[in-house]
């Protein structure tokens, strides 16, 4: 089976990427981005886990209350896709 052919190749493309502050009594939530997510960071923070992540659809409306940003979250127009470059940038400005 090649790499491009496996279940696991064709359901990253599910995936949706968030950017989320979740709280520490929430550590279920924090385990199950774990669990079926892909983790790009985890930063300890007072207030939680601030964490960027792709995860399934379901998972991502789940979180939306901790959102970083808040409403709309990312500050991207509608339809246009962030570089993982201006990805940093944009945490980079948050510490």
């Amino acid at each position: 089976m090649s790499l491009l052919s496996s279940p696991l190749f064709s359901l990253q493309g599910l995936l949706v990427p968030i950017e989320v502050v979740i709280p520490y009594s929430k550590g279920e939530d924090l385990n199950l981005v774990h669990e079926v997510g892909a983790v790009d960071f985890v930063e300890y923070k007072d207030e939680g886990s601030w964490v960027a992540a792709k995860v399934p659809q379901a998972l991502a409306m789940r979180l939306k209350q901790w959102e970083v940003g808040g409403e709309g979250g990312r500050g991207e127009e509608e339809g246009e896709e962030e570089t993982e470059e201006d990805m940093w940038k944009r945490v980079a400005k948050k510490r």
